[in-house]
């Protein structure tokens, strides 16, 4: 009986320092995904900011640039989505530059990005000024993506790194 005993309370010790490397392996790949999405080649027609608000949970907000903003028949517009790795998270995919058309007509003109796909939908925040002295408008909306622009397509070591850093923290997510 005392060896179960001793052998059950070895289990929990290894299983709770797996979780606490596990953790911090997350951690570490958040730091990496933060100063990834801080370069200049993810930030031109919107600034990314990451946070995590749970283990394998994060909020990303983009602030769109003046010039889309404007482009858009807005004076700022910010967006804040939710993206859990271990629960709806599918897969990362750079897309390339590209029209959708409708009976031959371009209903919406697409730039180099990062789609970063969910398993199901999720709420995005989108805050919104009209002009420089109007109320903040927030409407809330459902995604099954969320989207970083891409300024230098060429540059695939900078697309790389992001798309596996994303994948990265969804497998240890879903390793836990």
């Amino acid at each position: 009986m005392r060896i179960l005993l001793v052998l059950f309370l070895i289990s929990i010790i290894v299983s709770c320092s797996s979780i606490k490397q596990g953790n911090n392996a997350i951690s570490a790949h958040l730091i990496d995904l933060k100063r990834i999405t801080s370069k200049p080649i993810f930030n031109k027609s919107s600034k990314i900011t990451i946070n995590e608000s749970e283990l394998c949970k994060i909020n990303i907000s983009s602030q769109w640039s003046s010039k889309v903003s404007k482009r858009k028949g807005f004076y700022s517009v910010k967006t804040i989505t939710e993206i859990d790795f271990l629960d709806n998270y599918k897969d990362s995919l750079f897309i390339s530059a590209h029209d959708e058309t409708e009976d031959g007509i371009t209903i919406q003109r697409w730039s180099d990005l990062i789609e970063i796909n969910l398993l199901g939908e999720t709420e995005v925040n989108k805050v919104v000024l009209v002009n420089s002295n109007s109320d903040e408008i927030i409407t809330k909306y459902n995604t099954d993506y969320v989207s970083i622009g891409v300024s230098e397509p060429d540059n695939f070591e900078q697309i790389a790194e992001l798309l596996d850093v994303l994948n990265a923290i969804s497998t240890r997510c879903k390793s836990l």
